[in-house]
């Protein structure tokens, strides 16, 4: 199984380029050796030489362009690998948002109910001031004048019951 991969992927691919190359550099050796024999005029030398850098720059071209797409692939797999994390991350964190949201308006709710029963208590603390304060101040205009004449009279009742 791991040969069939092996046989399928890029560096397979610049692998048999480079065999295929090899052998026609093989080929062509051969060739310039029964060249070699005859003779070789210059002409023929150099186009020779052109033809074969051009296959040479077309295989390197070649086992450069698949190992590229090779590299490629790696990269988009492990960027897929990246988002779908991404994306469980996202997802945990706006789960996490919606429970901060949820408990603060839970807080919210409990501070409005809290300010309404402090509320309240100022108005009934306010209320009882108010009413200590009336209290005060009827019993300064009304009663504390009839207990004084109250006392008033105690005190001659007193004085009468000792002369008598």
């Amino acid at each position: 199984m791991a040969d069939d991969k092996k046989k399928k992927g890029p560096a397979f691919a610049s692998r048999q380029a480079l065999d295929s190359l090899s052998a026609t550099v093989e080929r062509l050796r051969s060739d310039l050796g029964r060249l070699g024999a005859d003779t070789v005029t210059t002409t023929a030398l150099e186009s020779t030489t052109k033809r074969l850098s051009g296959e040479l720059r077309q295989a390197l071209t070649d086992a450069s362009r698949a190992d590229i797409q090779g590299r490629f692939a790696s990269v988009e797999q492990e960027l897929a690998l990246l988002r779908e994390t991404r994306q469980v991350q996202v997802d945990h964190l706006q789960g996490l948002l919606e429970q901060v949201r949820a408990d603060v308006s839970t807080y919210q709710q409990q501070l409005a109910e809290l300010d309404a029963r402090t509320a309240d208590e100022r108005i009934r603390t306010a209320v009882e001031e108010q009413g200590a304060k009336r209290a005060d101040d009827a019993f300064q205009r009304h009663i504390a004048p009839k207990l004084s004449e109250l006392e008033d009279a105690y005190d001659e009742a007193d004085d009468r019951l000792a002369q008598l």
